[in-house]
């Protein structure tokens, strides 16, 4: 049942909650009136003010993970034990760093405070809020990845826990509080340039300096991670997204050659398909497609576009195809982590973009994939003039001398 107040009632309770009583009646003993609140209201305050005492008596956590290290600690390199080391890539600067521990990647202090680095009462909360789903689902991950890989049937109460936990990683994280940010700062701009022409009405459009201003106006100076923090503390939001993931078409891949999927700074991936967008910048949910490493043997898929008789796939994908997928996984990550290093050869992920270049342009749809698909169909176009059928984008460019277009000295 949820339990509504209204903005006095809530002023109230927030002074309630500053107090040092340990319950609204004694609270509001000396005031007037005793009904300020309802049963169910009060009984909702005394167990949110218990909670609340609890928390305030922890040692605060200053270093908060926004990837859990009871997650990656799946993706060490057993080589590097007992210390839980990770093979890392700089994404970015497409560097092998040295590996890193679990408890030095995916952090940053006091992140989930409304102003990220200062701490306040509200990050311990959510800490906690998380630190519960992680505990709960840990308690069934070596069993679901048990049933995944001895093809098991699996039972849908542990489908329905895997899309809670996948859904508090996918909102807790940088990229997801990134996109919250952007799309503020994006509408904030609208409504700048918006009020401008409105009140300079002689004003078709903005002047050069005008549109400057708005453009370089800096959102994070001015706002903070307030809306974040209130999307993920909302436990609503987080059931209702882990049942639009749950009622997703699934496919299980499982890696069965020497390379493994490979995690990052962002373990749900989201994917705005190029060749399904309807609108300039919008697509549905379901229509989206999110991909999760469980394991580096295992990676989940989720896809509500299309119509499936049976809800759970499983699929044997080679090293090409996990190479595929985890070159996916850089374009939207700053750092990946893997058990290996032979899992990041830049070689490797070069031949995948060039074999699998067509689905990466209608999936990703940058310029420079385009630019480089360009590149391959004028080269396929010429084998076709030159009666010429090659096994595979690879072998038709080595023909023709023109792996230096994909492939880094």
């Amino acid at each position: 049942m949820i339990v509504q107040f209204t903005d006095e009632q809530k002023k109230i309770a927030h002074w309630f909650f500053e107090s040092n009583s340990t319950s609204v009646d004694d609270f509001i003993d000396g005031w007037n009136s005793k009904n300020i609140f309802s049963d169910d209201q009060k009984n909702y305050l005394n167990d949110c003010k218990k909670y609340g005492d609890k928390i305030r008596q922890k040692p605060p956590t200053e270093e908060q993970h926004y990837v859990p290290r009871t997650y990656l600690k799946r993706f060490i390199n057993p080589d590097y034990l007992p210390h839980f080391k990770l093979e890392t890539l700089d994404v970015r600067k497409k560097i092998l760093m040295e590996p890193q521990t679990v408890k030095k990647v995916c952090k940053d202090t006091y992140f989930y405070s409304v102003e990220t680095w200062r701490p306040d009462f509200i990050s311990q909360i959510i800490e906690d809020l998380f630190w519960r789903f992680e505990n709960e689902f840990g308690q069934l991950y070596d069993w679901l990845v048990e049933d995944i890989l001895s093809d098991k049937q699996i039972d849908e109460w542990k489908i329905r826990k895997l899309c809670l936990f996948i859904c508090t990683l996918w909102m807790r994280g940088k990229y997801f509080r990134d996109q919250t940010n952007k799309m503020s700062e994006d509408s904030y701009k609208h409504m700048l340039k918006f009020s401008y022409k409105h009140y300079f009405k002689d004003e078709k459009e903005l002047t050069p300096e005008v549109e400057k201003i708005i453009l370089e106006w800096d959102y994070n100076l001015v706002f903070n991670n307030s809306q974040h923090i209130q999307f993920i503390s909302n436990e609503d939001n987080i059931y209702w997204f882990a049942n639009m993931f749950f009622w997703k078409r699934i496919i299980i891949y499982i890696a069965t050659w020497e390379r493994n999927f490979a995690t990052s700074d962002n373990p749900v991936v989201e994917i705005f398909p190029a060749d399904r967008m309807k609108w300039p910048w919008w697509i549905w949910f379901l229509e989206r497609i999110h991909y999760f490493v469980l394991h580096p043997r295992i990676l989940i898929e989720f896809d509500g576009s299309h119509e499936s008789g049976k809800k759970i796939k499983r699929k044997r994908v080679d090293d090409e195809k996990v190479t595929y997928y985890n070159l996916l996984r850089s374009a939207f990550s700053d750092f990946m982590y893997s058990k290996s290093k032979n899992d990041f050869i830049s070689k490797e992920y070069s031949l995948s973009q060039l074999i699998y270049i067509s689905d990466l342009v209608n999936i990703l749809g940058s310029k420079k994939l385009i630019q480089d698909k360009k590149i391959v169909d004028d080269c396929l176009l010429r084998a076709k003039n030159d009666w010429f059928k090659f096994e595979n984008n690879y072998e038709m460019f080595k023909y023709y001398g023109l792996l230096s277009s994909f492939f880094e000295e």
